[in-house]
């Protein structure tokens, strides 16, 4: 989900850049760093978001579960 997030905000970003462009003047349109610093946000925020509950998860014990107590 992430990557095909990321994917797609890259697409839409380097659709858009010329607009963006026009309207503010004094920035680049292009900034790999901050495209990198982007990417690199998301993934540390999906990475998270799963280690998270599958750790939790881990220490439960499965025939507790499976009971449903």
């Amino acid at each position: 989900m992430a990557a095909l997030g990321i994917g797609v905000g890259i697409a839409l970003s380097l659709g858009l850049m010329r607009i963006v462009g026009n309207v503010v003047g004094e920035f680049p349109a292009f900034d790999p760093g901050s495209y990198a610093i982007a990417i690199l946000g998301v993934l540390a925020i999906a990475v998270t978001a799963a280690i998270i509950p599958s750790h939790r998860a881990s220490k439960v014990e499965p025939m507790q579960v499976l009971r449903g107590d």
